[in-house]
Formats: C-alpha cells, sequence, structure tokens
C-alpha cells in the first residue's frame, strides 16, 4: 500500500512541476514576444523618423529650388526693366533725332527756296537790261547761284554752296545798282547758311 500512495504523491508533484514548466515556457514566451515587440516598435520609430527626415530634406532642397528660381526671375525682371527703358531712352532718342532731320530738311529747302528767288530775281533783272555790258556777269552770278543750289540739294555740302554763294555775290556787286536786291538775297542766304557770320 505504501507503494500506492507513494505512487499518487509522485503524480501530484510531477503535475506541479508541468504547470510550472508551462508558466515559465510562457513568460518566456511573453518575454520574447514582449522583446520583439519592443524592437519591432523601435524599428518603426527609427523608419519613421528616417521618413520624417527625407522629407524634411525634400522640403528644404525644394525650398532652395524655389528660391533660386525667385532669384533669377527677379534677376530677369530687373534686365527686362533696364531693357524696357533702354527702349524708352531709344524711343525718346529716334524722336529727337527725326525732329532733328526734318529742321534740317526744312532748313535745306527753305534755303533751295531762297536760292530760286535770287536767281529768279536775276533772271527779272536780266529781262530789264539784257542789252546791257552786265551780260557776262549776270550769267556768271546765275552759274554759282546754280553751283550753290546744287551743293545743297543733291550733297548738303553748306561749305561749297557758301563759297558759290560768296562768287555769286562778287558778280552781282560788280554789276549796276538795279541788282542791289539780289545782293541783299544772297546776303540773307549767307546768313541762314553760316549764321555766325561769314568772311
Amino acid at each position: 500500500m505504501n507503494k500506492k500512495k507513494s505512487l499518487p504523491k509522485n503524480d501530484s508533484s510531477s503535475v506541479t512541476t508541468e504547470p510550472q514548466k508551462k508558466s515559465a515556457s510562457k513568460t518566456a514566451l511573453w518575454f520574447v514576444l514582449t522583446i520583439l515587440l519592443i524592437f519591432a516598435c523601435g524599428g518603426l520609430v527609427w523608419y519613421g523618423q528616417q521618413i520624417v527626415n527625407s522629407i524634411r530634406a525634400s522640403l528644404d532642397q525644394n525650398n532652395q529650388k524655389i528660391e533660386t528660381v525667385s532669384q533669377t526671375l527677379n534677376a530677369n525682371g530687373d534686365e527686362l526693366t533696364s531693357v524696357v527703358a533702354g527702349q524708352e531712352n531709344m524711343k525718346e532718342l529716334f524722336k529727337a533725332q527725326n525732329f532733328n532731320l526734318e529742321q534740317l530738311r526744312n532748313r535745306d529747302a527753305e534755303q533751295q527756296q531762297t536760292l530760286i528767288r535770287m536767281q529768279n530775281q536775276i533772271n527779272e533783272v536780266s529781262t530789264l537790261s539784257s542789252a546791257s555790258d552786265d551780260y557776262w556777269l549776270r550769267n556768271q552770278a546765275i552759274y554759282f547761284l546754280n553751283i550753290a543750289k546744287t551743293e545743297l540739294s543733291l550733297f548738303g555740302n553748306k561749305t561749297s554752296a557758301k563759297s558759290a554763294l560768296i562768287a555769286a555775290q562778287k558778280s552781282v556787286l560788280q554789276m549796276p545798282d538795279q541788282y542791289r536786291n539780289v545782293d541783299q538775297s544772297i546776303q540773307s542766304a549767307l546768313l541762314k547758311l553760316d549764321p555766325e557770320g561769314h568772311n
């Protein structure tokens, strides 16, 4: 009987050790799972931090690119402003040059009209005294007036026109007094060519 009683004692000690083993293995399993969970959470936190850092770096790069583009646009805007201002200055310069050219054309046209009037006056006077001895001087004056007219109208050469007018004036001064109004017209034309006076 002793054997019978000892047997149940052995069974109860083995039964108590089995739940202890199961409890220890469950605790170990939970411990391992907790460690794995901690590592997994740590890994996720690290990975999330890496993603956030990557996004920040990308945003910083994009901000730098935007800043560079903004600076380039500002520089281009400044250059465009200076180009527009330069074009406005060129427009004003062209307007001034056109105005000056128009004044020169008008002045040349006036001088040509003056020369034509002088030639007409000589022709009028010459009809009055065509039989007189001043025929050579009259034709010489007409010749020099034609040269002055040609120099002004074709070449715009005021110096040559002035010389031709002076030569015509010398011829007119040798003619009778009826040609004095032609001399005055020549004098007026010389003053228009050279407002400071001629020699």
